[in-house]
Formats: structure tokens, sequence, C-alpha cells
């Protein structure tokens, strides 16, 4: 019987549990692209408002330098002046989330907080425009 290395069983474990990982988060982000240049992706949309607790110590000002306006949308992988749709409505991208947030997810700015808080949590099919 041949004698396996220490350290092949470690590293085909490690290689099948990145391609897991990998494999799971591009079949859920990406799950059509169109001819006409759009990507649509599942993802889960926030809503917030310019409250320090809800953003940084600037509330009015993105992290683009541009002041909240209604139709502009977070996101942290993006570019800045993407325009995405959701739910009908396009949305420009000018602000980003904290760090911890991925690419599926959205947040949309809003004048009113308790209308951001109505919002809740939403996971929407999401159209990304070049």
């Amino acid at each position: 019987m041949k004698k396996i290395h220490w350290w092949i069983t470690p590293t085909i474990l490690g290689v099948i549990i990145l391609g897991i990982i990998v494999s799971s988060f591009t079949h859920t982000f990406v799950y059509k692209k169109t001819d006409y240049g759009l990507s649509i992706f599942k993802g889960v949309v926030y809503a917030y408002s310019s409250e320090e607790r809800q953003t940084d110590n600037s509330p009015f000002i993105t992290a683009y330098n541009t002041p909240v306006r209604e139709g502009i949308v977070a996101n942290n992988c993006l570019a800045q002046g993407t325009i995405v749709e959701i739910k009908g409505q396009k949305y420009e991208v000018q602000d980003v989330m904290n760090a911890r947030y991925n690419c599926q997810t959205f947040d949309i700015w809003m004048a009113n907080t308790e209308d951001a808080w109505a919002w809740g949590r939403q996971e929407l099919g999401i159209v990304v425009y070049k």
C-alpha cells in the first residue's frame, strides 16, 4: 500500500471547499445575462435614510462625495454611476455600504426614516444596465 503524503488530503479538501463556495456564489449572484448588455441579479435590497446611526457622521453626503437624493442606491461592487432597476424603478449607484455587505446587497436611499423601515429586507431581481 502506498503512503499518502500528509499535505495531500488537506489540500484536496481545501480545493473542494473553495470550489463549492465559488460555485454557489456565482450561481446565486448572476442568473441571467441578456444580449442587450443587461445583467440580472438576485439580490437583497434594504433601504436607509440620512441618520448618523444608519450612515456615518455626514449622513447627507454619499461615499462618492455627492449629496443624497431620490433615486440613489448603495452597492459595494458596481461602479459609481451604474444604473440599476429595482422593482421597476431605476436607481444610480452613488454610495457604498459597510464592508461586511457583499455584491448582492443593495441599499436604497429614502428621505423618510419610516419609509426605509417599512421597506425592510427584500430579496429581489435587480437589472444592471451597462
